[in-house]
């Protein structure tokens, strides 16, 4: 019932780092850490992939972030700490922004200042990026031009993690489970810090609507998502809050639950309804306000056949995790980027990358009323 179509990619494709939607014409634009940036032209909807046009650019450096600004003008976060924009007729990335030292010792020097979220600031046309060591950075869209450099604060662990805009703040999740809070229009010093006290690490942070300022979520590897709400009173802040467990599958035989990392988040703010996606393979809705899931979607298997005649027994051949989820600005379709994190359970740095099991893009189009309970 609930069907994905497969898109044409790389048979070779990495491990995917960013998918995301334009807010026109439906193009679906996604990164990978093999200098890879893809764009689909969704445009005429879902059919088959074959009849889907899709384009193939090769940047200089990984590109871990793209968004969109003014239409379908898009915009990426580079390794190397550059923030650049894509230029399709020429197939070339544009430089917008870049660290001094970057500019005078060139690309692959300073790897700490990548990176690691670009966000559209649509209230004032302008980009803001989040680096791994911390600092933030704003340029206007229109001239190119960096307006505001917040270096991070070096006495503290401030390495930035997941990154997302609302309406007027900015969240800002650094190591740890920190949360920063800035108010858009002043970046001097964050509106509110909230500690959350979460055990385990936060593999994605997305807000709840990017129209208003109603909350954000996060998800950990331990298999749990967490909502978190704005509000001036903090006893309602208080009530409002909530953490479910998911991606969890229970063996009949001993009752011990394996826990899979919730790797990615979309939110359907029309009908307040969350997307979650794992390393089990799977795609699940849920209702907020009903606190419940209302749908399951069938596993993501990968079609692996070994390169070698080497122990493989480290490798899942049938599920693929589930890394990025990406939905479409009308809420028609929803895409799901899968790759092989089996890397993360190797026993050994030696294990030959040709068993890595390609990565692959999936969409589908959403029925009326899909994302509602």
């Amino acid at each position: 019932m609930y069907e994905f179509t497969e898109l044409q990619t790389p048979k070779d494709l990495d491990v995917i780092a960013d998918l995301t939607f334009s807010p026109r014409q439906n193009w679906l634009v996604t990164t990978s850490w093999d200098y890879r940036v893809l764009v689909h032209d969704l445009g005429g909807g879902v059919s088959t992939s074959n009849n889907m046009k899709s384009e193939e650019y090769r940047a200089k450096v990984p590109m871990l972030s793209v968004c969109f600004a003014n239409g379908n003008s898009t915009f990426l976060g580079g390794l190397d700490g550059g923030i650049y924009q894509l230029d399709y007729e020429n197939s070339d990335f544009n430089v917008v922004d870049v660290f001094e030292e970057l500019a005078s010792e060139g690309v692959g020097k300073h790897l700490d200042v990548g990176i690691k979220k670009v966000c559209f600031d649509q209230q004032q046309n302008r980009l803001i990026a989040g680096s791994f060591n911390g600092d933030l950075r704003a340029v206007d869209v229109r001239t190119c031009q960096r307006i505001f450099h917040k270096q991070a604060d070096t006495t503290t662990n401030s390495k930035i993690q997941n990154m997302d805009i609302s309406k007027t703040l900015l969240i800002v999740q650094r190591k740890g489970s920190d949360i920063d809070i800035y108010d858009l229009r002043n970046f001097d010093n964050p509106v509110e810090t909230r500690q959350l006290g979460l055990n385990h690490q936060v593999r994605d942070l997305i807000s709840l609507s990017h129209t208003t300022d109603e909350g954000f979520a996060l998800s950990t590897i331990d298999g749990r998502v967490s909502l978190e709400y704005f509000d001036k009173n903090p006893e309602i802040q208080q009530s409002k809050r909530f953490t479910f467990k998911c991606h969890r599958a229970k063996d009949k035989v001993t009752g011990i639950d394996t826990v899979y990392p919730v790797n990615a988040l979309a939110t359907n703010s029309l009908h307040n309804t969350l997307f979650t996606g794992g390393s089990d393979g799977c795609v699940c809705l849920w209702n907020l306000n009903k606190k419940k899931r209302i749908r399951m979607y069938p596993k993501f298997f990968n079609t692996f056949t070994p390169h070698s005649d080497e122990d493989d027994s480290h490798l899942d051949k049938a599920v693929q995790s589930v890394v990025k989820l990406a939905l479409a600005s009308d809420d028609s379709m929803l895409a799901v980027g899968t790759s092989d994190d089996g890397y993360k359970n190797f026993k050994s740095l030696d294990v030959p990358l040709l068993q890595q099991v390609p990565s692959r893009v999936f969409i589908r189009q959403l029925v009326p009323d899909e994302c509602a309970a």
